[in-house]
């Protein structure tokens, strides 16, 4: 590399790094020649940065290096803090490694022969002395130690010089024993180092070991450790007993023993390393194995390492000794072991582990030792598990399991595979899984054929698993290394090893339960597989055994690999296995070998008492094993055989016909025989009780091998079942003709139970059909059976089992017979019906043994007569409703537990019809009514229980009805599964609910049903359980809604509520019966209430409850409400085939209004009353003015109302009556504002009367016109358009009254459909003088709204017209609609329309009516008000003026409503005309001042308006000569109160005259003028005659 950079011409960059790095040093080095400039942590880094660049170079220049050590050891000799001398010491030990010789030259300078060198120097030397690099100057370096070793006195120094003495020793041992490659060779020999170690040791044991105490003894003993292995043999001979004397007694000073033990264990070692040395030792052997078996007993802690050390360095002694003395050893141990406590045991496992290590040592001892641990694993081993499988570990790595005694260790090892209890305490002692899996990695090493002894035997089930994969795994490893184990021993030695039968038969068993304990299945079937080979050296097998094995076994362990215990069907499995064994059988093909394995079966299926399968499978090997045979003899035999077995057990039993049955699918015909010869040999003959037992038990066998072989053979057994059947019940009968025994009985149930489900299920899957004649004579024995069990106590299940038989007949053909089936229901029903209550039954019992016997027993007897009829209707599904109508007493029995259990059976019963999975749609119910009504009134029972399973039983009745009415419909299989699941109900819903049944059941009554259910419901209203007669109220009710358009006798129906209504007081009863009578009519409309209103005036509280409750169902409501309203409409409604008068139609329409009465009252009939109310309106006012005009008597009454709880019922007569209903009409539609109306404007008085009737109807439209919405109020105006021309004058009033005032409204008036005014026109030229009002009415009301008013400016002429009516009502209304046309005009065409009818005015504001006066006062200021809004002109000025006379003449009355008017019209007059000063006087008009006013206004108008004074007072002399006497005395007071303030000067003369004349006419009738305005007259008339004179 070198050569290639000088090529380039580049230099040498390795030396260039090497000068650079030895410079780097050098500064480093001068930095420290000059440390007193530097701190001593800045020194101390210093030192720390030169070691490691010293260590990083490969190479140092001799001069550098002198520098170092010189300046590195000038500066140890100095006191350094201990952290400086140690990096020192660092540089000079790293400066060594490149100049061990320099560094060695400086140490002997420092080291003088008669001084003690500076401590920091033998620190270095410690390190030193561990250095490779120093080894050639070992012996250099202890030269220079040993002078000066006298001279040591110090204990530091002491203590330096021990480290240095031993760490020299041991490397120098080290080194001659091996010397190093790397350096050069030593410069001492073995003999030079035995001498100098010789004179070294007596340095140390004569001057320091006697005195040294603490550390100095320590460090003592670590020095004279290595010293053992350099020295002479002789030197060690020498001082041999001195030394093991004294390291022993130190034991008893307070010194560590590590260090003792260890110094002696170096000692041993020296020692025993020569042989011939080994007798020396033995006089002081016992105390060397006392002392170190107490170091290897004593006490570790788990943080004191020394004692650790000591302890291995004790053990390490015993390993040393044992090369020689393991005898002395082994006796000493055995010793220690006799009455040993926890610690000695333990101390003597450690121990015999350690040396057995050296095995070829102990071939003296190996028997005693096995044979000592396996007499202590007989003892208590608890407290010494883990030191024990330890040792039999060792025991097992050096071969000795096989030794005598080593079976113990073996099966202590398997023992410790399970999961065991640990009783240590201490801190480290292993626990239960560690123990085990240490104990399973033990078992590879114990010999394949002792774990072959323990596969077999069942006490080792639990430990098979680990066992077996320590087994499967040392016959792998042996067959791969090619040392396969010779299993020809199998058959050798039976005695030891087990037969390849019963190791077959034992895996397979183990096999059988796959996941017990893990894989055990997997670990089995594997080790099988590893002993495939197990027959190939028996003289008879052949190879296709093993061949088998290999191809089926892997597949059998990956189907358990694929699977878990969860996943894994067992079924499936076991026949896997089955098969296994048949196919092996079959290819060995050899009877003696398959005649050894079932003799293994019927020995070793005794042994299995673990459970029933372990007893249980072990017979189907055994059936295998006859099955795959080919001789008839050797199968008859061994059938024989299994059948002469123990019959004892139930699994036994159930073992022998499994075997029989498996044998029976290949040897069907030789099986029967054999079992018709075994039960021609079953004869009942007297005996012991136990031989009793045991025949019995025989007898249970044979049926129950009947029932297998049925099962197994299929169709083939078909045609035999007859003569089976036949021999079963023969031999019962023959059996039961000596003694009658209830096991014996109870027994053959159970077995022709179990064999006609068998046979039953396999005739009901084969392809050809069987015809079984037995089938009836069982049937038939079975029903006899039946009744021969006491009704009174249940206490065998003789009954249960019989009925399960006939159950399971049920699949055999052919059926039975309809009679049969009658008698064997009955028999059924009253046998278990009939029983007692459970409660009673079990109350006689005494233990709770026999308590949850009898209930369980009573739990399935009533299960097995719920199967019977199921099996029954699966069998014929038509007979269900004969089966129910059989069931029927007894639910509606008085006792409760009989109810209970029919309607459990028939909740079932129709659960099974509901979930037939192929539905018969011959399946009727034409009773259906009949039965929903039942099942109904069960949803109510008293008993909780019956209520639940009545629900059910609906509701699977309905499920049948909504199959059945799908099938019907064509739907498909699919669409039918959907509907047996729909959510729309659940049994929930018809828990006591009968409103949801009669609603899931309403569709599918035909009427007949319909109207019986119902028939038969009233019955139910009057029961005495008040759940019953409510449920039965509820039905009715509820089918009513439902149905009640489709039912056939609706007179029977309302006649028979109304009858029972009287006799039930029940709230909630009653209440039902009214919600029926409600349905009723709502869908029978015209049937039930002309019934309902024939009942005689004033009805009863009955008649008004059903009324009443017509009123709370909306759709009845609307019903019922337009039946009366035709009736009301003068359009009765009659029934069938009858006539109804006059009188009786008008009776009939009071009726009507009584039962409004009621109706309208219900609160939750307003959605309907609003619905109608326009219709309903007209009607009953239409019904007030027919009552009020027919004028009936006041004292007949016709309806009576409660007012309360105190006061007695309130009597109507027909009007009074309609007037309650008119109210209760509002009322009950919620219009309470129109009631207030009404009250407050006298509305109802004006209806009752026959001339003020159609003032009534305006005041109740003026309170719809005022409270309604507009929509309200255009359905009303709707209905009115077709009455407005009706022929019947009273509706013709009626409705143009509500024509009339509903224009009020601005959304009726503009209504754009039809010409609104052209009828009101019409009817003002009509001579019925209401019609005129009502036709000026309605253009008054026309005129309020926007528009209109410029529209009917045309008619003023006309209306003005009226004015001269004579009937003050049409003028008064004339005024009005004049004056609301003016109000709502606008600018110049308002004053023009006043100027126009100004004058028309005049007259009426002196009318003799006080009203007609006070209305065009009114009028008057209401359109002066309008006018007074555009500014008038001279013309209304001049039309003030004209009516400024007559207002001022009728102010003058003393009446307030007439002064109110003059002032507020007068007011407006003076806006007009500008009078600020008169406004105000009018606007405050008093009685108190009027008169007062007229004098201002007088004064004012003389002053201001002379002009018009004298055409005012002109007008006021004409009505001097009025025919009223107020106007003429107002008239004279006006002129009068004007002439005084008048200067007649100015007056004309004849204008003069013309007062004169009047003052004199005045004069002459004073009685007709006030005081006051005769003075005043009198005063005109003096001032009159003055004037004359004067111009005389």
């Amino acid at each position: 590399m070198r050569q290639k950079a000088l090529g380039k011409g580049e230099g040498s960059p390795e030396l260039t790094e090497l000068d650079n790095e030895e410079e780097e040093i050098s500064n480093t080095l001068q930095c420290l020649e000059n440390k007193d400039q530097l701190s001593l942590e800045h020194q101390f880094h210093t030192w720390i940065t030169l070691e490691r660049k010293i260590n990083a170079v490969t190479h140092l220049n001799n001069d550098l290096a002198q520098r170092l050590i010189d300046i590195t050891s000038n500066n140890l000799i100095q006191e350094l803090e201990e952290e400086l001398e140690k990096a020192a010491i660092g540089v000079l030990v790293a400066t060594a490694k490149h100049f061990p010789e320099i560094v060695l030259a400086n140490l002997q300078e420092r080291i003088q022969p008669k001084a003690l060198p500076h401590h920091s120097i033998l620190c270095a030397m410690v390190k030193l002395c561990q250095l490779k690099a120093m080894a050639p100057y070992f012996g250099a370096m202890w030269d220079c130690v040993l002078p000066v070793l006298p001279l040591v006195q110090s204990k530091e120094y002491v203590l330096l010089f021990c480290d240095v003495l031993r760490h020299l020793a041991s490397s120098v041992s080290r080194y001659l024993a091996e010397p190093p490659q790397e350096v050069g060779e030593l410069d001492i020999t073995r003999d030079t180092a035995a001498s100098q170690a010789h004179v070294t040791f007596l340095v140390l044991f004569n001057n320091w070991f006697p005195s040294a105490q603490g550390k100095v003894m320590e460090a003592t003993l670590n020095a004279i450790t290595p010293l053992f292995f350099i020295m002479s043999v002789q030197t060690l001979k020498n001082h041999l007993q001195y030394l093991i004397t004294g390291l022993l007694h130190l034991y008893e000073t307070g010194l560590p023993h590590f260090y003792i033990t260890e110094c002696l264990c170096a000692l041993l070692d020296s020692v025993l390393s020569y042989k011939k040395w080994s007798k020396r030792l033995h006089y002081s052997l016992d105390s060397i194995l006392s002392a170190l078996f107490a170091q290897v007993c004593a006490k570790i802690e788990t943080s004191d390492t020394p004692s650790k050390r000591n302890q291995e360095a004790a053990l390490q002694a015993f390993k040393v000794l044992g090369v020689v003395y393991q005898e002395d050893i082994m006796a000493f141990l055995k010793k220690k072991m006799e009455h040993a406590e926890e610690v000695e045991y333990t101390a003597v496992l450690t121990i015999l582990r350690k040396i057995i290590q050296d095995s070829p040592h102990m071939d003296k001892v190996k028997n005693v030792l096995v044979q000592s641990v396996a007499l202590l694993i007989t003892e208590n081993t608890e407290l010494v598990k883990r030191p024990l499988l330890q040792l039999i570990r060792s025991l097992g790595c050096c071969g000795y399991l096989t030794l005598p005694g080593g079976k113990v260790l073996v099966d202590f090892v398997i023992q410790q595979c399970e999961h065991l209890v640990c009783t240590t305490t201490s801190k480290d002692a292993w626990n239960d899984e560690m123990i085990q899996k240490y104990s399973i990695s033990t078992l590879h090493l114990v010999p394949w054929k002792m774990l072959m002894q323990v596969v077999c035997p069942l006490e080792y089930t639990n430990t098979f698993i680990p066992v077996g994969k320590a087994l499967t795994s040392l016959l792998l490893k042996s067959r791969i290394a090619g040392r396969s184990p010779y299993l020809g021993e199998l058959h050798r030695r039976p005695a030891e090893l087990p037969t390849p039968q019963a190791l077959l038969l034992r895996l397979l068993v183990i096999s059988l339960y796959p996941y017990k304990g893990g894989d055990s299945g997997i670990i089995a079937l594997q080790l099988l597989h590893a002993l495939h080979p197990i027959n190939s050296l028996h003289p008879v097998m052949h190879s296709v055994l093993g061949q088998l094995w290999t191809e089926h076994i892997p597949e059998l362990i990956k189907y358990l690999e694929a699977h878990t215990k969860e996943t894994l069907e067992e079924k499936t499995w076991k026949g896997k296995l089955l098969m296994l064994l048949e196919m092996s059988v079959e290819s060995i093909m050899d009877d003696a070998w398959s005649r050894e394995l079932v003799n293994e079966i019927l020995v070793k299926s005794k042994s299995y008492s673990h459970g029933p399968q372990d007893k249980y499978f072990p017979y189907k090997f055994y059936g295998t094993v006859l099955r795959v045979s080919r001789s008839k003899e050797f199968v008859r035999e061994y059938l024989i055989i299994i059948l002469q077995t123990s019959h004892q057990e139930e699994a036994e039993r159930e073992g022998i016909a499994s075997a029989i049955s498996l044998t029976a699918t290949r040897h069907l015909n030789d099986t029967l025989v054999v079992l018709q010869e075994f039960s021609n040999q079953l004869i009942p003959e007297e005996g012991s009780p136990s031989e009793q037992n045991e025949w019995r038990r025989s007898f249970s066998t044979l049926h129950l091998c009947y029932d297998q072989v049925a099962m197994k053979t299929k169709d083939s057994i078909l045609p035999l079942v007859d003569n089976i059947l036949f021999q079963m019940l023969h031999h019962f009968r023959r059996c039961t003709a000596s003694a009658m025994d209830l096991s014996l009985k109870l027994s053959f149930l159970r077995s022709m139970a179990t064999f006609t489900r068998t046979v039953g299920d396999i005739a009901h899957t084969a392809k050809e059909t069987h015809e079984f004649s037995q089938k009836a004579v069982i049937a038939a024995f079975m029903m006899k059976l039946i009744e021969e069990e006491s009704v009174q106590l249940l206490s065998t299940p003789v009954r249960q089992q019989a009925m399960i038989v006939v159950t399971n007949l049920r699949k055999l053909k052919p059926p039975l017979k309809p009679e049969i089936k009658i008698l064997l229901v009955r028999t059924c029903y009253k046998s278990v019906f009939s029983l007692p209550p459970i409660e009673n039954m079990l109350g006689e019992v005494c233990d709770s043994t026999q308590y949850q016997h009898s209930e369980s027993l009573y739990k399935e007897t009533i299960s097995a007569l719920r199967g019977m009829l199921e099996g029954l209707v699966l069998e014929y599904p038509g007979d269900v409703q004969k089966i129910l109508e059989y069931i029927e007493p007894w639910l509606s029995s008085r006792k409760d537990h009989e109810r209970e259990r029919a309607m459990w059976c028939s909740a079932r019963l129709l659960r099974c019809v509901a979930k037939l999975p192929n539905f018969d749609v011959s399946i009727e119910f034409s009773r259906l009514g009949r039965l929903v009504r039942l099942l109904a009134l069960r949803c109510h029972d008293p008993v909780d229980n019956i209520c639940f399973l009545a629900a059910r039983a609906v509701y699977n009745l309905y499920c049948i009805l909504l199959v059945k009415k799908q099938l019907d419909k064509g739907h498909t299989a699919e669409k039918l599964y959907a509907y047996k699941n729909l959510g729309t109900y659940s049994p929930s819903v018809f828990y006591n609910n009968t409103s949801q049944i009669a609603k899931a059941f309403a569709e599918y009554f035909t009427p007949r049903q319909l109207t019986n259910l119902v028939l038969t419901a009233l019955d139910g209203l009057t029961d005495p359980r008040e759940k019953i007669s409510r449920a039965a109220g509820e039905l009715l009710s509820a089918i009513l809604d439902e149905r009640g358009a489709d039912l056939e006798k609706v007179d029977d129906t309302l006649t028979g509520i109304y009858k029972r209504l009287c006799l039930i007081q029940e709230p909630n009863t009653r209440q039902e019966m009214l919600r029926a009578v409600c349905f009723l009519a709502g869908n029978n409309t015209k049937k039930v209430v002309p019934i309902l209103l024939a009942h005689s005036l004033p009805w009863d509280s009955n008649t008004t409850a059903l009324w009443r409750v017509l009123g709370t169902r909306r759709e009845t409501t609307l019903c019922v409400l337009q039946l009366l309203i035709q009736i009301l409409e003068e359009k009765p409604v009659q029934k069938d085939n009858s006539s109804i008068s006059d009188d009786e139609t008008s009776l009939q329409a009071v009726a009507v209004t009584c039962a409004l009465c009621e109706m309208l009252s219900v609160p939750g009939c307003r959605d309907a009353v609003q619905e109608l109310y326009p219709r309903l309106l007209l009607a009953m006012l239409g019904h007030v003015q027919k009552v009020i005009e027919q004028n009936p008597l006041e004292n007949m009454v016709v309806y009576r109302k409660e007012c309360g709880q105190e006061n007695r019922p309130k009597a109507f007569d027909p009007t009074s009556c309609a007037l309650e209903a008119m109210k209760t009409l509002l009322s009950g539609a919620g219009y309470f504002e129109v009631l207030v109306y009404m009250e407050e404007h006298r509305g109802w008085d004006l209806l009752s009367s026959p001339c003020d009737y159609y003032c009534g109807i305006i005041e109740i439209t003026s309170a719809m016109v005022k409270h309604f919405r507009p929509l309200q109020l255009h359905r009303i105006f709707k209905k009115l358009i077709p009455l407005l021309n009706s022929e019947n004058e009273h509706d013709k009033v009626m409705s143009r009254a509500f024509y009339a005032q509903l224009l009020w409204h601005r959304s009726v008036a503009q209504s754009q459909e039809l010409d609104i005014l052209a009828p009101l026109k019409k009817w003002t030229q009509e001579t019925n003088p209401i019609i005129k009002l009502l036709g000026l009415r309605g253009i008054s009301n026309l005129a309020l709204h926007p528009g209109k008013a410029t529209h009917l400016r045309s008619h003023l002429p006309a209306l003005q017209e009226f004015l001269k009516e004579k009937d003050e009502r049409i003028a008064e209304q004339a005024l009005k609609a004049l004056r609301n046309i003016i109000y709502y005009m606008e600018g110049e065409e308002a004053k023009a329309a006043f100027c126009q009818i100004g004058k028309s005015l005049w007259q009426p504001i002196t009318d003799e009516s006080e009203k007609v006066r006070i209305t065009v006062i009114i009028a008057l200021g209401k359109m002066l008000k309008q006018v007074n809004k555009f500014k008038p002109g001279p013309a209304v000025h001049y039309e003030i003026y004209c009516a400024l006379v007559p207002l001022m003449l009728v102010m003058q009355e003393n009446k307030p409503e007439v002064l109110k008017a003059c002032g507020d019209t007068l007011a407006e007059c003076a806006l007009a005309m500008g009078w600020t000063q008169l406004r105000n006087l009018f606007r405050h008009l008093t009685l108190s001042d009027h008169l007062q006013v007229l004098q201002e206004m007088c004064k004012y108008l003389v002053k201001k308006c002379r002009k018009m004074v004298g055409d005012i007072l002109l007008k006021s002399l004409a009505y001097l000569k009025s025919p009223q006497h107020l106007l003429r005395e107002a008239a004279v007071r006006f002129i009068a109160y004007t002439v005084k303030n008048m200067n007649l000067i100015e007056v004309d003369h004849d204008d003069v005259m013309l007062m004169l004349n009047v003052a004199a006419a005045t004069h002459e009738n004073k009685k007709l003028i006030m005081s006051t305005t005769l003075q005043a007259f009198q005063q005109l008339l003096n001032e009159c005659k003055s004037r004359i004179t004067q111009s005389s």
